[in-house]
């Protein structure tokens, strides 16, 4: 069972990963909304087609969807699961890798949220060490 450190931790690691889903569709929205306004802009290339339209965003839809599942997973994955399956030293270390890349290649808030959660978890440990040390609370 978790203790209230650990299970806050894994709080944070949630709304960082709705957060990602949030900013997920908000891309996707936004590409969407500029792929329709280049569709319908007055810059025609030969045959008809938008020009530049097709490639560019063909490209970047893609992209940003693959780009923003691969921190959900990897969240999910190298965070979450670990903390769900109590193997909070796995999650301590991977919570602060994570948080350290996301915070400057996934988004800034959820790289603070993970980084807090690497907090979390570590005040977990440090309060089970003690449990441990001291042979339990009731002494």
């Amino acid at each position: 069972m978790l203790d209230i450190d650990a299970d806050s931790a894994r709080g944070l690691v949630l709304a960082a990963i709705v957060l990602q889903l949030v900013f997920l569709s908000i891309g996707v929205l936004v590409i969407l909304f500029f792929f329709a306004a280049a569709v319908n802009s007055s810059y025609y290339g030969p045959g008809g087609t938008p020009a530049m339209v097709f490639p560019i965003f063909g490209l970047a839809l893609p992209i940003v969807i693959s780009f923003g599942s691969f921190w959900i997973v990897l969240d999910y994955l190298l965070i979450l699961k670990p903390i769900d399956q109590e193997n909070l030293e796995k999650a301590e270390s991977n919570a602060l890798v994570l948080g350290l890349i996301q915070l400057f290649l996934g988004g800034v808030i959820p790289g603070i949220l993970i980084i807090f959660s690497y907090m979390k978890i570590r005040d977990s440990l440090r309060n089970m060490r003690m449990q441990n040390q001291s042979g339990g609370w009731n002494n």
